[in-house]
């Protein structure tokens, strides 16, 4: 149980009541062994006579711990009498304007409904855990799972897993992931087409457009990747559909400039002296064709691959390397030497101790 600053409950009150409840009133409300003081908001009627009912917020100056279900008594404060009592319908609700259709056929739900209509209820937001469910449903674990299981395909386990639902597992109402997964093709059909030398949206610029929180999102990619609805390429999502083509020209300029890398494999030129803009040479590397060492320096990825082979294994036979000796085996400038090197101690590859380098995490246990 977790403590909460308002309740949503219905209350009724005693026929000997001296006077009916009204708006914002100050109240002693006693739940458990708690007593609390609170501010009512009357969300159906303009006041609740003596022997009447009616739907209200309570508004606590201090956090309360309630569940679901929980019956508590309200007295007023001075001269302190019992006026009425009630029932805790949602123990962690949202602060609601008066008067909204909406609220009170929630609240209706929530205290009459069925299992099944008050469990896609609490789904009506955004997903839970199961645990969460059980908890606003005042049940166990196990008996929500069976609710899940006779509610079907209307609800669905996001993320990775099957068979028996853990308790912390995220569930969605399918019209809710519809909805998101509408939302996502939407936003990754717009980018295909606006960037179509792009693989796709990285992973956080996505999030961050549906505005969903961190673990919610990876359960539901995940979902939609097992689904077939979209592609996860590492850390870039896409459409499947989705694939870069160049046109006659871009094939034309790229062609012209991996040929001239292989031909300066140790001191390639720079980019845009071949037109090469940016997106392209994105596309580029995407597809493998070449690999972007730092800013303007750009390695054909066979080339890139003999240099990283020839350079450890410099490493294996004289324990370590300096830039120099690295400049001079290989006949470069020292802008591209240092690029290079730089290059391989991010890739862990090299790793740099004082003015030399060293085999890194990353560079095996041998100059292969």
């Amino acid at each position: 149980l977790t403590p909460t600053m308002l309740l949503d409950a219905r209350v009724r009150l005693t026929r000997t009541a001296p006077a009916a409840l009204e708006q914002n009133q100050a109240v002693d409300v006693f739940i458990g062994a708690a007593e609390a003081a609170a501010h009512v908001t009357l969300l159906d009627q303009q006041r609740i006579e003596p022997g009447e009912s009616g739907w209200v917020q309570l508004r606590f100056g201090s956090p309360l711990v309630a569940a679901a279900g929980d019956r508590f008594i309200i007295r007023q404060p001075s001269p302190s009498l019992t006026i009425g009592g009630g029932r805790v319908i949602d123990p962690h609700p949202r602060r609601h304007r008066r008067f909204r259709p909406d609220v009170i056929a929630a609240l209706e739900t929530r205290e009459t409904g069925t299992p099944e209509e008050r469990f896609l209820h609490a789904l009506a937001g955004s997903p839970l855990e199961l645990r969460a469910v059980a908890l606003v449903l005042a049940v166990d674990v196990t008996h929500a799972e069976g609710i899940v299981a006779d509610l079907g395909e209307r609800v669905i386990a996001l993320g990775s897993g099957s068979g028996s639902l853990s308790p912390n597992r995220l569930l969605a109402r399918a019209d809710w992931l519809a909805r998101q997964r509408e939302l996502l093709t939407s936003l990754l059909q717009q980018h295909h087409r606006a960037q179509p030398l792009r693989r796709g949206v990285a992973r956080e610029a996505a999030r961050s457009r549906l505005g969903l929180p961190g673990r919610l999102f990876d359960a539901l990619t995940h979902t939609l990747v097992a689904a077939g609805g979209i592609v996860d390429g590492g850390g870039v999502l896409a459409l499947p559909e989705h694939a870069i083509a160049l046109t006659a020209e871009q094939q034309h300029a790229a062609e012209r400039f991996v040929a001239a890398l292989d031909a300066n494999p140790n001191a390639p030129p720079a980019p845009g002296e071949f037109g090469i803009d940016s997106e392209l040479l994105a596309a580029l590397a995407d597809q493998g064709a070449l690999v972007r060492v730092a800013d303007g320096v750009v390695f054909g990825a066979q080339r890139l691959a003999e240099i990283r082979h020839e350079t450890l294994r410099l490493i294996a036979e004289h324990g370590s390397l300096t830039l120099a000796q690295f400049r001079d085996h290989f006949g470069s400038s020292r802008k591209y030497a240092q690029a290079l090197l730089e290059y391989f101690d991010q890739q862990r590859v090299t790793r740099r101790v004082g003015d030399t380098r060293v085999r890194g995490a990353a560079g095996g246990s041998s100059g292969g």
